[in-house]
Order: C-alpha cells, then structure tokens, then sequence
C-alpha cells in the first residue's frame, strides 16, 4: 500500500476510535447520573384503607358538628335563674293577687291595691289600676289623684282620670235607691176614708 493512502486512513480508524471511546463514556455518565438519583416508589393503598380513612374523617367531622350544635342550643344559664325572669314571675304572681283583692270588700284590700299604683313596673301599676276600678270604691279618689300627679306617661295619667270619673259615677245600688226614694216622695198620701154612719134603727 502506498504511505500516501495509508496515513490516512490509520488516521481516520484512530478518528472512529476517538469518537467511540467518548460515546461510550457520555453513556455511562448517563446511566450513573440516573441511578444516584434516589427512586420515588408509589405505593399503592388499597381500596379499603381509603375507604376507612374517609369514613373515620367524615365521622370526625359529624361529631365535631354535633357538638358544636349542642353546644350551641345550650344555654349559658339557666333561664328561670336569670333576673329577667325571676322579675316576670314576680311581676305575674303579683298581678294575680291584685285581681283577687279586687274581689274583697275590706279597706285592707284597697289600701294594698292602691299601694302598687306607683310601681316602677308598669304592667303592676296597669294591674294595680283595673284592679281599683273592679273594687269601685270612691275611698280609692284621694289616692288615684296623687297618682296622677307622681306618673309622667301621659296615657297612664288619662287611664286614672278615666278611672277617677268612673268611680264619681254613682253605684247600681244608689241609682235603685234614688230612683225608689223618688218613686216614694212622688206619691202622694191617701186620706183615710170618712166612717160610714151606722144605720138608724127602726121605730114603729
């Protein structure tokens, strides 16, 4: 072979050789830079351990649910304990017993209805008020006159005028007595009829 055709093609076969060499080593750099890389395996769950986990959680959360609404609905304080309604009891006892002194015909009665007539509470004072009325007793004028003058509601001030009139108006047992009275005065006195004279006996 001729050193003209020869040369080059010993250079071209160490060429090819180069390249090779430096392929194969690209390769293996690869494969290395792969396997340091640390492998994300996916474990697979199954079906059934989902399916519990979410039944325990949405358990969890009813119950937490539940809890909240009871703790809700409960109250703070129990409520006939509290001021407000202890005030209402006592407001509608008294009330009660108002009304039933207005069916007694004693001073002690009036006195004690005409007590609450200055309240602070205004449902007593209202009750106190009727009560007066159903008693109808003029005694009750004095003390519902000062009770005008010690309320500044103007409506309430109206109801005990009212009342006052009412109670000036005189009773079913005065109108009887008054019209009998009149009914008497009006007749007038019969004269006693004159005697009959006897008979004169008979002479013969």
């Amino acid at each position: 072979m001729r050193p003209k055709v020869f040369i080059p093609v010993v250079l071209m076969g160490f060429l090819l050789l180069g390249m090779f060499v430096f392929a194969r080593k690209q390769a293996s750099s690869l494969l290395n830079n792969r396997s340091s890389q640390p492998k994300t395996e996916t474990i697979e769950e199954p079906s059934a351990s989902i399916d519990a986990r979410k039944t325990a959680t949405r358990t969890q959360r009813e119950g937490t649910g539940l809890a909240a609404g009871k703790a809700n609905q409960q109250p703070a304080t129990n409520d006939e304990n509290t001021p407000l309604a202890q005030h209402q009891a006592y407001v509608e006892k008294r009330i009660e017993e108002l009304t039933d002194l207005a069916m007694n015909a004693d001073s002690g009665s009036l006195d004690t209805i005409l007590s609450e007539l200055t309240n602070r509470d205004p449902q007593i004072r209202k009750a106190a008020l009727e009560a007066t009325i159903q008693f109808g007793s003029r005694d009750a004028i004095p003390k519902l006159m000062d009770a005008v003058s010690q309320i500044d509601e103007p409506k309430e001030k109206a109801d005990i005028l009212e009342a006052i009139e009412f109670l000036k108006l005189p009773s079913a047992t005065e109108v009887f007595a008054q019209a009998g009275g009149a009914s008497a005065g009006g007749k007038k006195a019969m004269k006693p009829r004159p005697a009959i004279p006897a008979p004169a006996p008979l002479t013969k």
